[in-house]
């Protein structure tokens, strides 16, 4: 079982292939009428010169006394009077033939018999001196005598008039084919462009470069475009309102456990670590849950370089003991697709981690590829062997008991990362201790 050929699947090659094809249809059926037509009017013309010569012919012809039919007259007139070149005539009658004084005779192809007939008709095909020829032919009566009359016309006659029409004839259909099959291909672009800059539009708010598509001039897609404005209306109220529901599930569950701790009394070990895994289980679960509703379509544009100005001021105050060196090696003008708040978690945790590492310095440097951004955190401190980084990743495990932490910071920094469409690796740094990489779209 033979598989048809796979159509374009685009739109645009569908109309210029189709509009193409018209094209060309529309130019050899106009090259086939042309030709016709000329090969018509050409050999027409022929034709009536033809037949005016068996007309001059016929009245020519007269009895004498005898009842013999004779020719009277010169009638080689230009073009009969050309030696050897095809133009000639024929009569036959009962006792006599005449011939053309300027040709040898007429040999048609096929042998007919002669059929009276009142007025001239195409003749037989056939060659004369080895030249093709047309031919008319008139078989009348003349003083009750039958006489068949033959002029002929070299093929070439047809051939060469209708040669030296066609070519101009046929290079400008030529050429209106190409313009009017480049004036098809620019057409169908400049008809789709409107679809384009949709696309452009729709890839601006994905990213976060604008909150809604612009309106639409064109009144075949300005419903879609309302449809579409209306659906990122909907999901932006429905990420604020699951944004809402996650901040009230937090101040529900961490009142009551906040007053319970407080309830607690210093000796009472067992309970106070049970109410503390149960705030670190609540914030790592609420982290995923504002993690989910980060999957909601992309419509925002964060700046990288000012929260991270934000976020190293604050730990510099925390961690002014230690006189650490926080480098931000940002441009001013890279922005992520994030949520703002989410991004400040990210970067919090990793730059908090980093600072409780750290000897005396931290690094934060960002790497634009593409569509996405790599900001990477670093420190100076032990680091971290490799073997041991799918354990640090795990949810609430803690490498080190000596250092304040809850050991869910990495993993929700990795949720998040991986529900924007980017990643989270760690790694070893060249300043020595842990280089985080964090990918998020742009």
């Amino acid at each position: 079982m033979t598989r048809s050929p796979p159509r374009p699947r685009s739109i645009a090659a569908r109309q210029t292939l189709g509009a193409l094809i018209l094209v060309l249809v529309a130019v050899i059926l106009g090259a086939v009428i042309i030709t016709l037509a000329l090969h018509r009017f050409v050999r027409a013309q022929i034709d009536q010169r033809l037949d005016l010569q068996l007309t001059a012919l016929t009245a020519a012809l007269h009895p004498n006394q005898s009842g013999r039919l004779e020719l009277r007259g010169g009638l080689d007139a230009p073009p009969f009077d050309r030696p050897h070149h095809g133009w000639s005539w024929h009569i036959e009658t009962p006792d006599r033939t005449f011939t053309s004084s300027r040709t040898t005779t007429f040999t048609p192809d096929s042998k007919t018999p002669p059929h009276h007939h009142d007025r001239p008709h195409p003749g037989p095909s056939g060659s004369l001196a080895g030249e093709d020829v047309v031919s008319r032919t008139l078989t009348t009566t003349i003083a009750d005598q039958p006489v068949t009359l033959t002029a002929t016309a070299p093929a070439r006659a047809v051939r060469d008039p209708l040669r030296d029409v066609l070519t101009p004839v046929l290079l400008t259909l030529v050429a209106l084919g190409l313009l009017l099959g480049l004036g098809s291909v620019v057409t169908l672009r400049r008809g789709l462009r409107p679809l384009t800059a949709m696309r452009r539009a729709i890839e601006d708010v994905r990213h976060g470069r604008r909150d809604r598509l612009p309106d639409e001039p064109v009144r075949e897609l300005a419903p879609l475009v309302a449809e579409l404005n209306a659906l990122l209306d909907e999901n932006a109220e429905g990420l604020r309102r699951a944004r809402g529901h996650v901040a009230n599930l937090g101040h529900a569950l961490k009142t009551p456990l906040t007053g319970l701790a407080l309830s607690l009394e210093p000796a009472d070990t067992d309970r106070r670590r049970l109410v503390d895994e149960m705030q670190r289980s609540i914030r790592h679960h609420l982290g995923r849950a504002r993690a989910g509703a980060a999957g909601a379509p992309l419509r925002v544009r964060t700046p990288v370089r000012p929260r991270l100005c934000d976020l190293v001021a604050a730990l510099q105050k925390i961690h002014a003991a230690r006189d650490l060196t926080l480098d931000i090696d940002v441009p001013a003008d890279l922005a992520v697709a994030c949520e703002p708040q989410d991004l400040d978690e990210m970067l919090g945790n990793l730059l908090d981690n980093a600072c409780k590492w750290a000897t005396r310095r931290v690094r934060v440097s960002t790497t634009p590829s593409g569509r996405t951004l790599a900001l990477t955190v670093e420190d100076d401190g032990a680091g971290l062997p490799l073997e041991r980084v799918p354990e640090a990743l795990q949810p609430g495990r803690r490498l080190d008991e000596s250092v304040p932490g809850d050991g869910f910071g990495l993993t929700i920094c990795r949720e998040l990362a991986e529900l924007y469409g980017g990643d989270l690796r760690l790694d070893r740094s060249p300043l020595g201790g842990l280089s985080v990489n964090l990918t998020l779209p742009t």
